[in-house]
């Protein structure tokens, strides 16, 4: 033992007293092009939480950036020795940690700016008892039951570590499985150093399963019911970069995430950027409702419904379905053939002086419209039939000629809206009497559009109670565009949500164990309330609906009118929503 004894020490000595030159050199062969930052930690971002414990008998809450995971089974809090909440959690040993919704954000920001030992923040957010016996926020969609098990001091920070007792989990939160689905919890996380919230929620590969599936999932064999179609696109040119780079993310999510979506490839044309045609095809018809029921369709579709200014759906028959190389050939030589006839072409001239005066036919047909008309990487349809009708009107030319640049421009995405404006600018400075003339025509041409700006304004003087704002915080639910206006929070809640054409929510549940449910009264135009199981009830305006608790339905517009009805939130006991599936376009198309 002795002899083994100095052997260890012989060798440590000798170790001790090696020379610089004997220990291996780390050589950079090229420079290295990243900046030394120091030592600052860059392990970031974590997800925002929000921490509540009781303290001396009240409720308290505190947002807290600094969390982690010890092993699979312990998470770690770290919170400033300042806060008033450590003191309740050293003394009770337990806390609750919500995650962070973008909801909750304004509260949880506020919760993190004032302190508990001046400000009552009990009532910052309501909440119920978890089975643990801490404070669990309902709003939150995701939150623990914290149990301490040990606290870690470093200067000026408590780090407590600590086993989870119990998760609670929104049922809108997991999927069909019952897991915890990111994508759809969407956590708020927070940076640091620059104190900024992000969010996050997009899954971008399996782990340690990359190099089998390095960027595509596996794709579905195309079924007897798979769907081949061209959707052709026009945008309005003011949002073409934008809608591109929407259309890019769905496809690319799309194509890389849903084995049933096989092809999405989109070309545009080269005269006209502004049209667009995409070749989608879909291994089967529940493939391709799966598809427009996903997430990022829907963040797709209500991102670009302002941008789009006509969409056209073709469904193909596939001329050899068993070789899809082949069907995917021809339908891009179709979609080619498509794009190159959609080059104005114009007969006017030929029609009515092609005998009289065949040179000026051909001027007016082949040149003018055929050429000058069709130069549109250079000044598209729109600004042209601008110009046009401006010149025309400054010389007072009110007759055929301006009422067909007046359809044109009406074609080529200018509203009802924007034809008065410039009408009005254009009286200032070519005349008032001209400007008579050409409103009389142009009422005739947008007599009957009253979409966008220009219907919703229609529809607010139907009805008394006000549209409000976009109802952006529940789009995610709704398939369509729709708007919200709080009437009353006092005593029973009221609410008026208005419906855009088409517009419905996803079936949804009230749910409640005593009391509970929803009353909707119409208030204009016209709508559907359908429960599962039931045929739809059409709403008129004085309708009312009474939707018992813990029934699943769904409620929306009319396909051809805008709707609105307030929304009675019924009083009861351990009340709340469960969004579920969208109602499908064929399920809605069926209603009479």
């Amino acid at each position: 033992m002795k002899k083994l004894s100095w052997l260890i020490l012989s060798v440590a000595f000798c170790s001790c007293g090696a020379t610089e030159k004997d220990e291996p050199k780390h050589l950079n062969t090229t420079e290295m092009g990243k900046l030394n930052l120091g030592n600052l930690p860059v392990l970031y971002p974590k997800p925002l939480t929000v921490i509540g414990a009781e303290v001396d008998g009240k409720v308290n809450w505190l947002v807290v950036g600094h969390t982690g995971i010890i092993g699979h089974d312990r998470i770690l809090v770290s919170m400033s020795k300042s806060h008033h909440t450590n003191q309740g959690i050293r003394k009770s040993g337990k806390f609750s940690t919500n995650l962070v919704s973008r909801d909750m954000l304004p509260k949880a920001d506020y919760g993190g700016s004032v302190s508990g030992t001046s400000v009552d923040k009990s009532k910052v957010f309501e909440y119920h008892w978890g089975e643990n016996g801490t404070p669990v926020i309902d709003a939150s969609p995701l939150s623990m039951e914290c149990n301490v098990v040990d606290i870690y001091e470093t200067e000026g920070f408590d780090n407590f570590i600590c086993s989870v007792a119990n998760t609670y989990a929104a049922p809108d939160v997991l999927d069909s499985d019952g897991k915890l689905d990111y994508t759809r919890l969407k956590p708020v996380l927070f940076e640091f150093p620059t104190y900024s919230y992000i969010a996050t929620g997009e899954i971008i590969g399996k782990c340690l399963n990359l190099d089998k599936q390095p960027g595509m999932c596996a794709k579905e064999p195309m079924t007897a019911d798979g769907i081949v179609r061209l959707s052709k696109i026009e945008v309005h040119p003011q949002y073409l970069d934008e809608y591109m780079k929407y259309a890019t993310e769905v496809g690319e999510i799309s194509l890389r995430t849903e084995p049933g979506v096989l092809t999405m490839y989109a070309v545009s044309e080269k005269e006209n950027p502004c049209k667009i045609t995409i070749l989608e095809t879909y291994a089967s018809r529940k493939a391709y409702e799966k598809h427009i029921a996903s997430e990022h369709f829907q963040k797709y579709k209500q991102g670009t419904l302002h941008m789009v200014r006509t969409l056209v759906l073709s469904d193909q028959t596939p001329l050899n379905p068993v070789n899809r190389i082949i069907l995917i050939s021809v339908l891009s030589i179709l979609t080619l053939n498509v794009m190159a006839q959609e080059k104005i072409i114009q007969t006017a001239g030929r029609d009515q002086l092609g005998e009289f005066a065949p040179k000026f036919a051909e001027l007016n047909d082949d040149i003018l419209f055929g050429e000058v008309w069709s130069r549109n990487d250079l000044l598209n349809l729109r600004d042209r039939s601008l110009v046009t009708i401006t010149s025309l009107i400054s010389q007072g030319i009110t007759d055929s000629s301006l009422g067909f640049h007046l359809q044109e421009a009406r074609k080529n995405g200018i509203t009802r809206t924007e034809a008065a404006e410039i009408i009005t600018h254009i009286a200032f400075y070519a005349g008032w009497p001209k400007a008579w003339a050409a409103f009389r025509l142009a009422k005739e041409v947008w007599a009957e559009d009253t979409t966008g700006n220009d219907a919703k304004a229609d529809f607010q003087r139907e009805m008394l109670f006000p549209i409000g704002e976009p109802n952006t915080a529940y789009a995610q639910y709704f398939i369509g565009n729709s708007y919200l206006a709080r009437i009353s929070s006092e005593q029973v809640s009221i609410a008026n949500v208005t419906f855009e054409p088409r517009c419905r929510n996803n079936w949804h549940i009230h749910k409640a164990t005593k009391g509970g449910g929803q009353m909707l009264i119409g208030i204009a135009g016209c709508g559907w309330y359908q429960e599962e199981g039931k045929p739809a009830v059409k709403i008129l305006p004085g309708t009312v609906i009474h939707i018992p608790a813990n029934v699943k339905h769904w409620h929306g517009a009319a396909a051809d009118s805008w709707f609105a009805h307030l929304a009675f939130d019924i009083p009861g006991e351990k009340t709340s929503n469960e969004w579920l599936e969208p109602v499908t376009d064929e399920q809605y198309d069926k209603l009479k």
